[in-house]
């Protein structure tokens, strides 16, 4: 799905669930490098990547 922020190179991405009954878990944290690549989060037994460019 997409998600509409303005990131920066350099700047760290973080990223949450907020599910029952443990919310709010950090899923992990990557840094942009770069006009484009691919983030992971794979903290707390998740695997989601996030891939960013310009829009």
């Amino acid at each position: 799905m997409p998600v509409n922020r303005l990131a920066r190179t350099g700047d760290v991405i973080s990223l949450y669930d907020n599910d029952f009954p443990d919310g709010d878990d950090h899923l992990g944290s990557d840094t942009a490098e770069g006009d484009r690549g691919t983030l992971v989060f794979n903290l707390d037994g998740a695997h989601y990547t996030l891939d960013y460019g310009p829009a």
